[in-house]
């Protein structure tokens, strides 16, 4: 049965992945996630608009696979250009400022554990397995407006916890 759905719709949802990628392979992959988005989400569909449904999660998976991308080139530069600063022989931050950031990110590490259950592994799954609201909210058996306001409410508990401990 869902054979026949990939089989119906595999081009629609390649030409929309490719559509935001501009890239063949990554397009693939793309429809690929895609599809397991879809079937994961069958029991909650609704058939009407199946179509639209389709093309938006793969544009959706699409636009996350870029982002994913533009992280991971991001960080690879940043690395790239510390390599280069070491290379030279400067030394780009202090003694002090390597203690304050290794403090900070204590700090913060105590206060995502200090988080109630629900919201610490949303947050952990949006900020440090960046993973969608969408995919969250599958995993999690919930709406994505309660993903929504999970994340809003541990940042907003974050915030005030880090102006109290005056981490700003």
């Amino acid at each position: 049965m869902f054979s026949l759905l990939v089989e119906r719709h595999r081009q629609s949802m390649y030409a929309a992945a490719y559509a935001v990628l501009r890239d063949a392979e990554q397009a693939e992959d793309a429809v690929q996630e895609a599809f397991l988005r879809v079937y994961l989400s069958l029991p909650s569909c609704r058939l009407d608009g199946l179509r639209t449904w389709m093309a938006r999660i793969a544009v959706n998976t699409a636009i996350d696979a870029q982002r994913r991308e533009r992280r991971r080139l991001e960080v690879a530069q940043q690395a790239a250009n510390e390599d280069q600063v070491h290379i030279a022989g400067e030394v780009r931050n202090s003694p002090e400022e390597t203690l304050l950031r290794k403090e900070r990110n204590s700090q913060l590490q105590g206060l995502l554990e200090a988080l109630p259950v629900g919201q610490m592994r949303v947050v952990k799954a949006f900020y440090i397995d960046e993973c969608s609201q969408r995919d969250i909210a599958v995993q999690e058996k919930v709406e994505i407006k309660s993903i929504e306001s999970r994340l809003y409410r541990a940042r907003q508990w974050l915030r005030s916890q880090w102006e109290k401990g005056d981490g700003t």
